[in-house]
């Protein structure tokens, strides 16, 4: 039984662990889209002149 809820606080941590690694990379995805799409856009106005 000890070993038991050993393993459940270990999946515990670990799925608190994969979810806030999800949310980091959640936010640096959208900081790179947005940093592509201004650089995409500066690029699409310079040729346009």
């Amino acid at each position: 039984m000890k070993l038991l809820m050993k393993n459940n606080k270990t999946l515990k941590t670990f799925i608190i662990f994969n979810i806030i690694n999800m949310i980091v990379a959640a936010i640096i995805g959208q900081i790179q889209t947005e940093y592509l799409i201004k650089k995409i856009n500066r690029n699409t106005n310079e040729k346009a002149k």
